[in-house]
């Protein structure tokens, strides 16, 4: 399917074109930064429809390669007293929660794992 382009209201990160831009890390960054800075406004659809799908698309590769139980585990060669666990309950929904928790706790990484 064919998606428009972000309304000009929006003023956050680009997907262009929008059905076919890799969502990469910075991408996602700065998707953080704007709602930190402008939580009001939304997302267009289209961007979140595409968010979604990629997520989907992930999931299902990581379910094939790995199965559905993932191990968290860390080796010991590679721990370290700055590697984290940080266990995290629901949320409700609340962009703003999650995106206070990424604030003071660091956004998910090798080292800074979420569960």
């Amino acid at each position: 399917s064919s998606f428009r382009e972000a309304p000009r209201i929006y003023g956050g990160p680009k997907l262009d074109p929008v059905d076919s831009a890799p969502i990469t890390k910075e991408f996602a960054m700065e998707l953080v930064r704007h709602f930190q800075s402008d939580w009001e406004r939304p997302i267009p659809s289209r961007y979140l429809y595409r968010i979604l799908d990629e997520a989907e698309r992930i999931l299902i590769a990581r379910d094939e390669q790995q199965g559905p139980v993932q191990n968290l585990g860390f080796e010991n060669s590679t721990r370290t007293s700055e590697t984290q666990i940080v266990v995290l309950g629901d949320t409700h929904g609340q962009l703003q929660d999650l995106l206070w928790i990424f604030f003071k706790v660091g956004v998910p990484s090798p080292s800074n794992r979420y569960l």
